[in-house]
Formats: C-alpha cells, structure tokens, sequence
C-alpha cells in the first residue's frame, strides 16, 4: 500500500475533507475532519509515504474497532487500499485529562477519583476481550459532559509508536503483561490527576511516558517531585489529597 502526506481541503474516498490537524509525529498525522456525507466531524489518521508502521496501525484499527463501547473512541472506516492508507475515527471534541491539567491545574481528589474508576471499567471491558490499549496517557482520557469517560488510541496509539524500549529491556516485572501496563498507567494517571506531575522512574528527569505518539503536544507534565525514598506520595505533593487515595 502506498501512503502520502495530506493537507487541509483534501477529500478522501469523496467524502472525508481534512480541515486542521491535531497532532502529528514522524510519519503520521491526526487530522480533524469533515464526514460531508453523514454532516459530523471526525478524526482521520494519515500516515506519510514510508511510514513502517502501516501495516501494523490499521490492523490495529481494525482490532479495536471490535470493541463497541462508547467509552472509547470508535473506528468508523479503514482503507488499506494500494492508494493510499487512513483511519477514521470519532472525534473526541471533549477536554483530555491533559488540558485540564494544563488549564486547571490538579483536579479535586472526588473528581480525580471518579474519573479514574470510570477509566479502569473502560479498559477492565477492553481486556474482557483481550484487548490493551498499552499507550495511556493524559491526553488520551477525555471527561465527558456528562461525567463518563472517553478513551482514545485503543490499540492504534501503542501500534503507531511502535515497540517500547522499556517492554523489550524489562524482565521479571510483568513489563510485558499488557493488562499489568494498563493497570499500572491507570496508577500514574491518577497521580497525575491528583498532582499535576507524572510518576516515572525515580531518578528520571524526563517524563516517563515513553516514546509518545501525540509528539507534538505542547506540553507535557513535568515528573513528580522525589524525596529520599524515590517518587514523592500523592499526599506528600498535594496536601489535599487524603490518606486512603
């Protein structure tokens, strides 16, 4: 299959018109766009002539297209045609976990708490059919209006990123369980929610999130604060924060 790069106004299969992208990395890009026969946005996934992982993005796209929950979001169309390769998918038009960071700062312990239990049901349902997403992150959990969650990069984000240094290096601690790594990013991002810092690896300076897929957004949080012992507590960044959480 051949790919190429698009621009805004461009039309796929004579009904999906790229208006702005969203984020992009090497080789591939998120656009919003235009469904001009059903008259909705969406979100469709371009990829650059090249891109090695093609192949494995859309049947990624496909894989999760199994899983119908509108907790996440859903894959409408797929074209591995030997034109051209895109993806397209609901548009999120909700805040991430990520912005409300950014613009809010650390959320009310309730609210963190709700968010993340939402979160886990979501993704406890995607494993129910052996399903991972492997990519969590703030940006890519969204609050509804309503008080639900909304998933993003099910399956798609961790293919486009390809395999993770961390996974293949790691031995002995579940490193390559893909339940076992959502679980835990489940954790972190509900101190992140909690604190407006990641928790990666104690002695890091960078954000432990991995090669990140959504390369160009404009900020990432920064890592938590440690104390002697390794990563500072929740509660020991965030006085609010109460002992059970």
């Amino acid at each position: 299959m051949s790919t190429y790069t698009s621009e805004p106004g461009t039309r796929l299969a004579g009904r999906y018109r790229l208006v702005d992208q969203v984020r992009s990395g090497t080789g591939w890009t998120y656009w919003k766009a235009t469904d001009e026969t059903l008259a909705r946005f969406v979100t469709v996934l371009t990829f650059a002539t090249g891109f090695p992982r093609v192949a494995e993005t859309v049947t990624a796209a496909r894989t999760a297209s199994r899983l119908g929950d509108p907790r996440f979001s859903q894959v409408f169309d797929v074209e591995d045609g030997e034109e051209l390769a895109y993806v397209v998918l609901e548009w999120v038009a909700v805040e991430s976990l990520l912005d409300m960071l950014l613009s809010e700062g650390p959320l009310d312990p309730p609210r963190a708490a709700a968010m993340m239990v939402e979160a886990a049901r979501a993704i406890a349902a995607a494993h129910e059919i052996g399903l991972a997403h492997l990519r969590l992150d703030p940006a890519c959990v969204h609050w509804t209006v309503g008080g639900g969650v909304k998933i993003a990069g099910l399956c798609i984000d961790a293919a486009l990123a390809g395999p993770d240094p961390e996974t293949l290096t790691a031995s002995g601690d579940g490193a390559d369980d893909p339940e076992l790594r959502d679980t835990q990013d489940l954790a972190r991002l509900l101190y992140a929610a909690l604190t407006g810092y990641w928790p990666g690896q104690p002695g890091s300076a960078e954000p432990a999130l991995g090669p990140l897929p959504q390369a160009t957004t404009p900020a990432l949080l920064p890592p938590a604060p440690e104390n002697g012992s390794g990563l500072c507590t929740p509660r020991q960044v965030s006085a609010g924060v109460p002992a059970g959480v």
